[in-house]
């Protein structure tokens, strides 16, 4: 990872910047243990040691960020807590203070202060190098302490959406289409240059959503990682981690169990389901907070897939994926708005049907 994308720079520099903030950014080997997922099949999982990547504002005397992290986790997983510190600030040992970002960092690794240093330049944050932090290791006995918080903190479920993931839950549109079988989503505004890639996940009845790809190339990139032959799940979840997406998941509270011939499996009651909005991307990996710019850009294309596929549904029918266009007008709600006075968005949603015959499994 070389840079952060225009998207998440574009998100970051609308935070407030504090003319004296100066943070502290370390990696702390505090001994802790927590256990493996990734041990062997039908195996427990095992213990492996964890430090802790931690961000400390000088200027008001609290950690903003404090996150484990495993023993090989390297300089992705820095940036991500240094992302997370900005946007989501824990705010110990008080109250959970606001988003901003720093005037100053200062690490102690040379390798981490030369790969900030360039990364977040387009932010205006100068980085440093200083070979001793006075305040992490002065917080260091308490850090201990707050370790066994972190995993504590519940993602947040938008509200706001759960309406139009209800709606789009009900039409189910993955039991006509293919995750191959592309819609794409085009709008100018909220800073959308190009179009937005719909793929509508769900057919085989393993997991049901939608994955928003900000690029076409992020979509193609991501296709052809996962359908190359001989993938190890290293690669695999490399691929997945490379994404540059919002999504919306449907997760059953309790886990299907594995079958055959998973069209088979009873659809679950709404009741029994769990939203998951979030964005992934190369810089910052799975996020589940999201802005309100992203908020907005979610909903726009949630609304706007649900009256084209009121529109449009009986020509899916018996496999066909033909060429269909139909132009909305979407009022975003008042809450949602990144900025005042906002306008409603005029989207455009067309079916890709060279993409899909790109995408189709062979076979």
């Amino acid at each position: 990872m070389d840079c952060l994308s225009p998207t998440t720079i574009r998100r970051l520099r609308r935070l407030p910047q504090q003319p004296e903030s100066v943070w502290e950014g370390d990696r702390l080997a505090l001994n802790a243990e927590v256990l493996n997922p990734a041990s062997s099949p039908g195996q427990p999982p095992d213990p492996q040691r964890a430090d802790c990547f931690v961000w400390v504002d000088e200027s008001q005397q609290l950690v903003r960020s404090i996150d484990a992290v495993m023993a090989g986790d390297g300089p992705t997983a820095f940036v991500q807590s240094l992302l997370k510190a900005m946007e989501e600030p824990l705010g110990w040992p008080d109250e959970p203070t606001d988003p901003q970002r720093p005037s100053r960092i200062v690490v102690r690794d040379r390798e981490l202060h030369f790969l900030l240093r360039g990364m977040l330049r387009e932010l205006d944050i100068c980085v440093e190098y200083q070979p001793d932090l006075p305040l992490v290791d002065e917080l260091l006995p308490g850090l201990r302490e707050l370790m066994g918080m972190a995993d504590d903190i519940s993602e947040r479920l938008y509200t706001i959406l759960a309406e139009k993931a209800y709606e789009l839950w009900q039409i189910a549109p993955w039991k006509r289409l293919l995750d191959s079988e592309i819609l794409s989503v085009e709008t100018k505004a909220l800073g959308i240059t190009s179009p937005l890639y719909v793929s509508v996940i769900g057919r085989l009845g393993l997991e049901q959503g939608l994955v928003i790809y900000r690029s076409l190339n992020s979509l193609t990139a991501f296709r052809e990682a996962v359908t190359q032959p001989g993938r190890n799940p290293e690669q695999l979840q490399a691929a997945f981690a490379n994404q540059d997406c919002l999504f919306l998941n449907y997760e059953p509270k309790v886990e299907t169990p594995f079958v055959r011939r998973p069209r088979l499996v009873t659809r679950p009651n709404w009741d029994d389901i769990d939203l998951d909005f979030g964005s992934i991307s190369p810089g910052e990996g799975m996020r589940s907070r999201l802005d309100l710019t992203e908020l907005s850009v979610l909903y726009g294309a949630l609304e706007s897939i649900l009256r084209f596929w009121n529109s449009h549904r009986e020509k899916f029918s018996q496999g066909n994926f033909p060429p269909c266009r139909s132009r909305y007008k979407i009022a975003i709600p008042t809450a949602l708005h990144p900025i005042d006075n906002m306008e409603p968005l005029l989207i455009t949603v067309k079916t890709q049907p060279v993409l899909a015959r790109a995408f189709a499994p062979v076979g």
